[in-house]
């Protein structure tokens, strides 16, 4: 999907959009935030690192992250659901979180990415 995409179905269906990023640290939206006329349409991202702040800012459960991770699909879409919650203006949430995973073969990296959409 390319950026007028983006900003076309946004128009379209009316919808104000707001992100929750984990292991994204905000590039996500940051990336929004260059398309021209994204203003009416994006709320903004809560950007939630570490496992307290998932707790504190978007009101996810301890006990969901303990017998799940905040990677899964259960934590990512809770993620959603919180950061809906705490912008009362958005109609459409999404959530990215994953973990960088080393690998030993061939010393490279793997991202393992959970996303959610509300």
């Amino acid at each position: 999907m390319k950026d007028h995409d983006i900003l076309a179905a946004l128009e379209t269906s009316n919808h104000k959009l707001v992100l929750a990023e984990s292991c994204t640290g905000g590039l996500a939206v940051a990336t929004l935030a260059q398309i021209p006329g994204i203003s009416k349409f994006l709320c903004g991202s809560a950007v939630t690192y570490r496992p307290g702040a998932k707790k504190d800012w978007l009101g996810i459960p301890d006990t969901l992250i303990e017998q799940y991770t905040a990677e899964s699909a259960e934590g990512t879409q809770a993620m959603c659901r919180g950061v809906l919650q705490q912008t009362p203006e958005a109609t459409i949430g999404g959530a990215i979180t994953g973990q960088d995973r080393k690998s030993t073969r061939l010393n490279s990296s793997h991202a393992n990415i959970s996303y959610a959409v509300f």
